[in-house]
């Protein structure tokens, strides 16, 4: 069927809407979407369903998922709508413009100059019911003419983004330095059997967040990984990366109800299900398989304690614990590199979420939080305040910075759409404790949502099972505060939940669930909220009338399209990346104090796929997070925090595990072999543990917990992490743990000050700790012996130099270790020579850098002083190392001498010439203490005037004290002979000491200088 579209509102529109205050002063680009109204959460794998408009497994392209016929659009300030693919160029594109019923196209974005967007699209449909081509939603750019140019026929060109993975790639925004950032289905790893499945209902999601340059092909780089997903990426104008996490750690729902039947005599209500859930061994893809119906009851998943509903487990496993059902989606931030990712600003359930239950039922010191309570034990004595279920599609508000809105609303049921929330006071650095919530639009509530989500009313009897509401609730979706002050949003009102009330073949929303964007107005006292404003498509909106096959069945829709994904299209400027997070000061001096370079430790990181986590006192905990244990004691050492006003109920910790996001859950779903996809698993701490210091008795993935409470562990990168602290009695009881997944770099160096970070003050009332921690110190000690630094020293305790060579050359060797930079500082001191009258004084620092062994010279300018008679001495000192260490010899002593007198030669045979075959044979055979003939047979030269032994003999006695040639204060044949029979011969440079063992301290300038001297 063709696709109709309506290209032009009317400019009486036009003309009315540029009088009202919500009519944009910018160009709005949007996408149209054919409605999906399903969303079925069921523990059944089979029957749950999310698509392209749902909060979370919304990447996937298939017609099923995300139907055809949507387009990219822009709208201008006088209302005229343009649909910009129907519009372009689409030369720059191999297979052609395809069928206006073939695309379907999301999440857009503006570039930094406005100049043109970033969007992500599948062009093409099944050609018929037994087409199973897959499709992929990629990245494409368009250039964005003005009005103007588009009037005259200046087309909008398409190209494609080079260098991308071929996975579903989606919510890609536009990063500093040219770089994209984007959310993936590529695994973390990049092997394609480990595509990821989320950890509610164990469909596919993304794998987190991912960057590329897309002229450099190496450059795609894994920012996040997010167990469950992360979506709505954007750069605040601090240079952050903000975006949505889904937060969900917790066990796999359907391991439990595929493992047996519910316990009635417990109140356990759901039904046992068949999707063939089970553990790899590994992530391999041979890894052995096995259901859990095959695995010992609490063994599939160890961590964090069971869900609510698995009364069982809680019961034989667990008793006195409430269960756990994790679930928020909340905005976080890292930097572009990828490091210092966590909740943005590190706020967190207490400072912004709904109310959540203690994790012990049995020690009163323990509360239900409540942010409706007024300030109390109850609830951690925090104040009332406002707080969101969830924070999709976060945007920075550009006329104040720090300041940022989202939908709140329900994870499934109304496609991402609720109520307008604002998160203030979350500019970088601010303390969360400050940080404020504010509801934008009113307050009404999601829909009415019975058990079971959105199951149709009648899919289960005559008898509706959703009582809807008796007004129309407000819901809004992708809030978008603009430049001038605006807010515009996808908008419905409705009563209940969606679902599909036509077919498969003609899919209908419920009545209300039209998404059309609108403007809102801001709030005239004594009104609170924002209210609506204009429609920007008019008063119709926009019709899509398309086709297409969902696997055997063709699917026929003709209606108004949703209107979604708005972006300003508006010129702003790009922020500076961040560097690196900071290393915490602490923990930089702690690395001082250990004498190990940083830098090379986090090579030595990154050469490990790694990264370092530090603690300094995890007996410290926020003031306000009271549903934990928070009175904790170090087993090996009684260190310990209680909370202000609190007896008894001390917990001891002894360990710190970690757990890693290993991908090995599978599922069978009817099938002999585990299908496509895996979800993580809690797995403990193995890629990286050997590089950990080790201590008998440790639990599997743990680490000690220090005798200050402090912790460190080299951690692996790239990959989500969580952990918890366990007591050391014979079960390792699990006392306090982590509610969120973490995802480190490689080589970067996170410090948390505690296990839960503090804002403002700990349980006990003081701020955040700063002690050195002694388990870095500890780690570092282990790091530093097996990869030695080295020493430095002289190569020789003394050596000498004649006054007049110009310079003494000293050297310096590093030894014992090559690890990283090394550096030590070095100056001369008077003994009976004199700075200014014998020689120049020096001070100077000799530097190696990683790996390098390669003797240093220091050189002394000497200053020929005429008077010196006698000889005269000075020192040189080695001192100050770093990241090495100074051993002896660390002092060298500098004899100055007189140069050899007239009589001091080398012509031993005294035929006026200097000769190897000669002079230098006699010498060497001297050197040897030959005697005799033993001296002269064949080695005495034409017109020699010394000829017999007798002659020669006391000549070489009275030379033999100035053959020391390289200054190491031995005269020997195995070296200065042979430096000396070389240099006769006419060799120079490196030549003269090339493979000679025990060569002295002085530099080949020096020892040629030496030799020329003896040669009048």
């Amino acid at each position: 069927m063709p696709l109709l579209r309506t290209l032009l509102v009317s400019l009486a529109l036009a003309a009315s809407s540029a009088l009202q205050a919500g009519n944009p002063s910018n160009p709005i680009l949007f996408v149209t979407q054919v409605p999906i109204p399903e969303e079925v959460n069921s523990r059944d794998m089979t029957q749950s369903f999310m698509s392209i408009v749902s909060p979370f497994s919304n990447h996937l392209a298939d017609t099923a998922h995300a139907g055809r016929g949507g387009s990219l659009y822009v709208r201008f300030n006088n209302g005229q709508i343009v649909d910009l693919l129907a519009a372009a160029d689409w030369s720059a594109i191999p297979s052609g413009q395809p069928a206006a019923d073939a695309i379907a196209v999301r999440n857009p974005a503006v570039n930094w100059t406005a100049t043109k967007a970033i969007f992500s699209a599948a062009f093409g449909k099944p050609a018929g019911p037994t087409d199973t081509t897959q499709f992929l939603f990629q990245l494409y750019e368009i250039t964005l003419p003005s009005q103007a140019q588009l009037a005259a026929n200046v087309k909008p060109v398409i190209t494609k983004v080079t260098n991308q993975p071929l996975y579903n790639n989606v919510f890609p925004t536009y990063a500093q330095g040219g770089k994209i950032v984007f959310a993936s289905d590529r695994p973390y790893n990049g092997q394609a059997h480990l595509t990821q499945r989320e950890e509610y209902l164990s469909l596919p999601t993304v794998s987190g967040l991912w960057s590329l340059a897309p002229s450099d092909a190496v450059s795609l780089k894994m920012l996040h990984h997010a167990p469950s997903g992360a979506f709505y990426p954007f750069v605040d104008s601090a240079g952050r990366v903000i975006f949505t996490n889904w937060d969900h750690l917790a066990r796999d729902t359907q391991g439990v109800t595929d493992s047996r039947p519910p316990d009635t005599t417990l109140g356990e209500t759901f039904a046992q299900t068949a999707n063939g859930s089970g553990n790899f061994t590994d992530e391999t893809n041979g890894a052995t398989f096995t259901p859990v119906t095959a695995m010992p009851p609490n063994s599939w998943d160890v961590f964090p304690e069971p869900r609510n509903f698995d009364k069982k487990t809680l019961a034989d496993f667990y008793p006195n614990t409430n269960g756990n059902a994790f679930n928020l989606f909340m905005p976080w931030m890292i930097t572009l590199d990828g490091t210092g990712g966590e909740i943005l600003n590190h706020v967190g359930r207490h400072e912004a979420s709904t109310g959540f239950t203690r994790s012990f039922t049995n020690d009163a010191n323990l509360v239900d939080f409540n942010p409706a309570t007024a300030p109390s034990t109850t609830n951690g004595n925090y104040a009332i305040h406002n707080f969101f279920t969830s924070f999709y599609a976060p945007r920075e508000d550009p006329l104040n910075q720090g300041s940022f809105y989202g939908a709140d609303g329900p994870d499934l049921g109304t496609h991402g759409a609720g109520r307008i929330a604002k998160l203030t006071n979350a500019g970088p650095g601010v303390n969360p404790d400050t940080m404020l919530v504010s509801y934008v639009t009113d307050k009404a509530g999601a829909p009415p949502v019975k058990g079971g989500m959105n199951i149709p009313p009648l899919m289960c009897g005559a008898v509706p099972r959703i009582t809807p509401s008796p007004v129309d609730i407000d819901l809004y979706r992708t809030p978008v505060p603009l430049a001038d002050g605006n807010l515009i949003a996808s908008h419905v009102a409705v009563r209940q939940t969606d679902y599909n009330t036509g077919t498969v073949a003609n899919p209908q929303p419920v009545a209300g669930y039209n998404f059309r964007l609108r403007s809102l107005k801001p709030p005239v006292a004594p009104a609170l909220y924002f209210t609506n404003d204009i429609a920007l498509t008019g008063t119709n909106g926009i019709t899509i009338n398309t086709s297409y096959y969902v696997g055997a069945t063709l699917v026929s829709y003709n209606g108004p399209a949703w209107e979604l994904d708005p972006v300003e299209v508006v010129a702003r400027p790009e922020p500076a990346a961040p560097g690196p997070t900071p290393i915490h000061p602490v923990t930089a001096a702690q690395f001082a104090a250990a004498n190990v370079d940083i830098a090379t430790f986090q090579n030595y990181l990154k050469e490990n796929n790694a990264a370092l986590s530090v603690s300094f006192d995890v007996t410290k905990r926020d003031r306000h997070d009271k549903q934990q244990p928070y009175n904790l004691r170090v087993s090996w050492s009684g260190h310990q925090t209680t909370g202000t006003g609190t007896t008894g109920g001390l917990y001891d910790i002894a360990w710190l595990r970690f757990y890693q996001a290993d991908l090995r859950r599978g599922y069978l779903v009817g099938n002999t072999s585990p299908q496509q996809g895996r979800r993580v698993v809690a797995t403990a701490l193995h890629d990286t543990m050997p590089l950990n210091v080790q201590t008998a008795g440790a639990p599997a993935g743990a680490v000690r917990i220090c005798d200050d409470g402090s912790v460190a562990a080299i951690v692996p990168a790239g990959k989500a992490l969580t952990w918890e602290m366990l007591a050391n009695d014979a079960a390792k009881t699990s006392q306090v743990k982590e509610r969120f997944w973490v995802t480190f770099q490689r080589g970067e160096i996170r410090t948390c000050a505690n296990c839960h970070g503090i804002n403002t003050a700990d349980q006990a009332g003081a701020p955040p700790p700063n002690n050195a921690p002694s388990a870095l110190a500890a780690l570092l000690a282990q790091w530093k012996s097996a990869h030695p630094s080295g020493t430095m020293q002289f190569v020789a305790a003394a050596s000498t130099a004649l006054k007049n060579a110009g310079n003494a050359l000293i050297n310096v060797l590093r030894t014992g270790g090559s690890t990283g930079p090394v550096t030590v500082n070095y100056a001369t001191a008077n003994g009976t020579a004199l700075a200014g009258t014998d020689y120049s004084a020096v001070t100077g620092t000799l530097s190696w850098s990683d790996g390098d062994t390669a003797p240093k010279t220091i050189t002394v300018p000497l200053l020929n002083n005429p008077a010196i008679a006698a000889t005269k001495t000075f020192t040189v000192i080695l001192s100050a190392p770093t990241f090495g260490s100074v051993a002896a010899p660390s002092t060298h002593t500098v004899s100055v001498l007189e140069p050899p007198p007239a009589s001091v030669h080398l012509d031993v045979d005294g035929d006026g010439r200097y000769l190897a075959t000669t002079d230098g044979l006699m010498i060497l055979r001297h050197m040897q203490l030959l005697t005799n003939t033993a001296i002269t047979d064949h080695a005495v030269g034409m017109g020699a005037t010394r000829t017999l032994p007798a002659a020669v003999l006391p000549f070489l006695d009275g030379l033999q004290p100035h053959l020391d040639v390289d200054g190491d204060g031995v005269v020997s044949p195995a070296t200065d002979g042979q430096i000396l029979r070389r240099y006769l011969l006419g060799l120079r440079g490196s030549a003269l000491t090339a493979g000679l063992v025990g060569v002295g301290p002085w530099g080949t300038p020096q020892i040629e200088n030496y030799i020329q001297s003896l040669m009048p």
